[in-house]
């Protein structure tokens, strides 16, 4: 049975609501106020909330913000009830994460319709989450597998033939064969710290404290940490004339081992998608409402829009065409820690001419920064 929370100290209109929403089949929950609310919230973990906004005490915009904070309250719908209805009022409760307003007094097919809708949008959520986690697991099935067992493969079977037929090869073929292994090596460990990077934002999302931490992080001069990763992964690929870069400084918030996979994640598509002697172009700038913007520009294969579309963990696109390594979630890594900090991931391409990926991320005014500015 769905269930719904009301909190209202005023107990006429408590009784009529739960009399109007028990006669829809609602399990309803009651408080006579805030601290009783967010107690009775945490016990029953309603489907719904619908919470008078001011209250002695404890007012509904301290309940909302205090649920806010728990990450097993979160995401419950909630809607509030108030009599005063002026635009700076609603902005606050939006801005705290409300999901609607009733305003006293109200008709009963306002409230179940407010209720209908709300539930509506929270069934929606979660099919959509459903069906997001059964992708997942469908490509992580499709993918996984040749994923590890192709350098495996090379690792086991050189190590056997060594191990078993040493005497039948000559040093420089055993110096061959240990060069394949090694590189094996370095493709696993690569999966597996895409893993542990994609495992740690999930959990970042559900540890508030641990979240709020994360905003207070920031890169000082983000000009010369994307230079030094830049140079280092096109010198890797061999790819270092094919680097072009047109940087503005800036600080950033961020934290810095995320900032350096998402540059990493970025450039090594670009790289990956493009042939050599084709440049790859990376800029940035910031911005009058505060963002440093850094493009990705290659002349590869390019995308298709429902591809762009569709970026979802573990999933590589036309793979069947173009046999590449990787799982295919270097796109989306980037745009979960992107997400992480406020800022956005944009992606432009066109087939058979490139692709732009576009991050814009918050810019931080330090105490070096205000001083220059003030001096001017």
């Amino acid at each position: 049975m769905t269930s719904i929370l009301l909190i209202e100290d005023d107990p006429n209109i408590l009784d009529n609501l739960t009399d109007l929403l028990e006669a829809k089949g609602f399990e309803v929950f009651g408080a006579r106020n805030g601290f009783e609310g967010v107690t009775l919230v945490r016990s029953e973990i309603p489907n719904l909330i619908i919470s008078d906004a001011m209250m002695p005490e404890m007012s509904g915009y301290d309940v909302l913000a205090s649920l806010r904070r728990d990450h097993t309250t979160a995401t419950i719908p909630f809607i509030f009830l108030t009599a005063l209805a002026n635009p700076a009022e609603q902005r606050l409760g939006m801005n705290q994460g409300a999901d609607d307003y009733l305003t006293k007094p109200f008709k009963a097919d306002d409230v179940l319709n407010a209720v209908r809708v709300r539930l509506d949008k929270q069934a929606r959520h979660h099919h959509t989450f459903e069906e997001r986690l059964r992708e997942l697991g469908r490509n992580i099935s499709r993918v996984i597998p040749h994923e590890f067992r192709t350098p495996l493969g090379v690792i086991i079977g050189y190590a056997q033939m060594i191990s078993e037929e040493t005497d039948l090869f000559k040093m420089g073929e055993i110096r061959d064969m240990m060069r394949d292994v090694y590189a094996a090596g370095g493709r696993l460990e690569e999966l597996a710290e895409k893993y542990a990077v994609l495992t740690e934002i999930e959990v970042l999302q559900s540890d508030p404290e641990k979240f709020d931490a994360l905003k207070h992080t920031y890169i000082e001069d983000a000009f010369e940490f994307i230079r030094c990763i830049a140079e280092k992964d096109a010198n890797k690929r061999q790819r270092l004339n094919d680097l072009v870069l047109d940087l503005a400084p800036s600080a950033i918030r961020i934290n810095p081992d995320h900032f350096r996979v998402l540059i990493h994640e970025l450039l090594e598509n670009a790289f990956k998608f493009s042939t050599t002697g084709a440049p790859v172009l990376l800029t940035s700038h910031t911005t009058p409402d505060g963002f440093y913007v850094i493009e990705f520009r290659d002349s590869g294969r390019g995308m298709r829009k429902s591809h762009i579309d569709q970026i979802n963990a573990f999933m590589q696109f036309e793979r069947d065409s173009y046999e590449q390594q990787g799982l295919g979630i270097g796109l989306y890594i980037a745009k979960r820690i992107v997400e992480l900090y406020d800022g956005a991931l944009t992606l432009e391409s066109v087939l058979q001419k490139g692709t732009c990926s576009r991050i814009a991320l918050p810019i931080v005014i330090t105490e070096a920064i205000a001083e220059e500015l003030m001096g001017r």
